[in-house]
Order: structure tokens, then C-alpha cells, then sequence
């Protein structure tokens, strides 16, 4: 039985079993059920996202702006917020600020619920801190993708910023422990030296304290400040789309790319989607539609396609990149288990 659902302007009709199709066909399932926040002060719209969503998420939901700040700091917090735009008494923008505000809710990442279209309103909402917007009248297939993506993205920034925390205790511990080393090495140094000569003498002295000095100048050095050296490779920015479109036709016109339609077609699908702010939609089932031609009942579960393609693609990148693209400032990649694009600069030589 469909359900249909009025969304400000439009009406987007979905039924279950479509829901359950999309939702099956979910990439690397998540160990355990992500929780959700629904901001929105139509009931109608906060019903269908929960049926859209509770299949795959647990589902909480607000019909206000003030609500919603309560439920988000409710542990457990939840991993994504979905805020519509337009509310009474606080709008979402405003809330957007206060979440990003709170050091609870600040790396959560928010969804933007809005039928604004314009340049100057994305703009504003993503300074406010948001991550993406989905537009109504909202297609659950887009949404299930966006949500998808979206805390795959905040699980990985999650993950890096455990590994940095992780990096640091082991430098802090590596550092101790040379500072105890070296101790231990003037200590001994002391014992040798007054076992050959007996007590010391105002040379030994003067020796053994220039040597202290030497050990305890080098044990107080700041080693994070020696990891930030000018020695260290200086970080590169990001280079600007222009740069990416001139290495992307650089790139598809080498002898890698130049006989190959199909990857010549999917890389630039991928880069300029991404360049666009689509990647969050980047999907196999997107891909197979768009750059395939497969119609709507495929399925990247049942058919490995969309899969082994990119993956010949990351293939003839890596091979560009160490012949013909040795030299090229801006580097395009693939990363493994994603669908779009990453770019940035090669680092500049180490200064010797």
C-alpha cells in the first residue's frame, strides 16, 4: 500500500516495499544502529522520515527548534540530526548555531530539511556549521543515501581523531621514556669515569657537567615543536576546481584513459559530482544509472559491478600517477570503500 506524504510544495509518494528494496541495498552495514534526530514542526514529515528511517536507524524525533536542543544533548547523543529550515519561534539556522556551539553536539554532524534552493541560503546554512542539505519534496531513496554517507564521513573523523589522541600518548610515553634513558646513560658515564680515576677531578667535573648540560638541553627539547619543523613536510592546499578540471583532462587524455570510454566516463561522473557537492548521492546504485545506463532494479548487493569498475579505475589512476602523472602537482584519487573524489597537492620537497 503506498503512502503518500505532502511536503510544503510537493508530494512524494513512496511505498514499503521500495523502501525495503533501497534499504537492502546498503553498503557495509553499520556494526550497530545509528541514533537519529529529527527536527521538524510538521507531524506529517516527522512520520514519514520515521518510517523511512526506522528500518535501518533509531529514530527520535522534535516538532520544534527548542525541542530539538533538549533531545540532542539526551544521552546517548545522536549521530546525525536531520533540522528543517523553516520553524516557529527558533529557525533552524539559529539551531544549527547552538548545536555547533555546544561541545556535546558539536561534532554531530546536521542535515539541512529545506525547500530553499539559492546560493546565499546553502551558504548560510552550511557557515552555521551544517554538512548537507536535502531538498523537498525529499525522494527517501536520496535520503537514505545522504544519511548513509554522511555517518560513514563522521565515523572516520571519529576514527582519526581516536588514532591522533593515540599518537600523541605514545609520543608523550616514547618521549619520558628517553628522558629516562638518558639518565640512566649519564649516570653510567659517571660511574665509569670514576671508577678509572677515582674521585673527580676539576676537569672530570667540568667535563661531566658540560656533558649534563648537553643531555639535559636535548631531553628538554619541545618534540612537538620538532614534529611542526620547517624540516617537516609543509602541508600543500587544496587545489581549487579549476586545477582538478585541468588535471582531470589531463588525465583522460593520456594513454591510460584515452582507449578506455567506460573509465574516461566514470572519472569524470565521479570528479565532477563531487566538485559539485554531490558526493554524499556518489553510490553504486547512482553510478549504475547514471554512468551505466542500468535501470531501477539494480542491485549493487546481487551485481558486483559498480565495485569492480571503480576499482579498475583506482588501478589505471595509481599506474597514471607513477608513469605518465609522475610529475603532476594535483594528485585525484579514489579512496577504497567510497565512490568519490579526493583531491590535493603533492607536498613540496623536504628542505634539507
Amino acid at each position: 500500500m503506498a503512502v503518500s506524504f505532502l511536503i510544503h510544495s510537493g508530494i512524494a509518494t513512496y511505498t514499503l516495499e521500495q523502501e525495503r528494496r533501497v534499504a537492502a541495498r546498503s553498503e557495509d552495514s553499520p556494526m550497530y544502529r545509528h541514533r537519529i534526530l529529527v527536527v521538524d514542526d510538521e507531524p506529517i514529515i516527522l512520520s514519514m522520515l520515521t518510517e523511512v528511517l526506522s528500518g535501518d536507524y533509531d529514530v527520535i524525533t522534535a516538532g520544534s527548534g527548542v525541542e530539538g536542543l533538549k533531545r540532542a544533548v539526551e544521552a546517548p547523543v545522536p549521530d546525525l540530526i536531520l533540522l528543517d529550515w523553516l520553524m516557529p519561534e527558533i529557525d533552524g539556522v539559529a539551531v544549527c548555531e547552538q548545536l555547533k556551539s555546544n561541545p556535546i553536539t558539536a561534532g554531530v554532524p546536521v542535515l539541512f530539511l529545506t525547500i530553499k534552493s539559492s546560493i546565499n541560503d546553502e551558504v548560510r546554512g552550511l557557515k552555521a556549521g551544517a554538512v548537507d542539505y536535502i531538498h523537498k519534496p525529499i525522494s527517501p531513496p536520496q535520503l537514505l543515501a545522504r544519511v548513509g554517507t554522511h555517518l560513514e564521513l563522521s565515523e572516520a573523523r571519529k576514527a582519526l581523531l581516536a588514532k591522533k589522541e593515540e599518537l600523541l600518548i605514545l609520543l608523550d610515553k616514547r618521549s619520558e621514556e628517553l628522558a629516562q634513558a638518558k639518565e640512566l646513560a649519564l649516570t653510567c658515564l659517571k660511574t665509569v669515569v670514576f671508577r678509572e680515576s677515582g674521585p673527580a677531578d676539576g676537569g672530570q667535573s667540568q667535563y661531566m657537567q658540560e656533558l649534563q648540560a648537553q643531555l639535559t638541553g636535548l631531553h628538554n627539547q619541545d618534540w612537538q615543536s620538532l614534529l611542526a619543523s620547517d624540516d617537516a613536510p609543509q602541508e600543500e592546499p587544496a587545489p581549487e576546481a579549476g586545477d582538478v578540471l585541468s588535471q582531470l583532462q589531463k588525465i583522460i587524455s593520456s594513454t591510460h584513459f584515452v582507449n578506455a570510454e567506460r573509465m574516461r566516463s566514470l572519472l569524470e561522473f565521479i570528479v565532477k559530482e563531487t566538485l559539485a557537492g554531490h558526493a554524499g548521492s556518489l553510490k553504486a546504485f547512482t553510478i549504475a544509472v547514471e554512468v551505466f545506463q542500468r535501470d531501477e532494479s539494480f542491485d549493487p548487493q546481487q551485481d558486483p559491478l559498480i565495485r569492480v569498475q571503480v576499482g579498475n579505475l583506482r588501478k589505471r589512476l595509481d599506474k597514471y600517477y607513477v608513469r605518465e602523472g609522475a610529475a603532476d602537482k594535483v594528485v585525484i584519487s579514489i579512496p577504497k570503500g567510497s565512490y568519490c573524489a579526493v583531491f590535493h597537492r603533492r607536498p613540496q620537497p623536504v628542505k634539507v
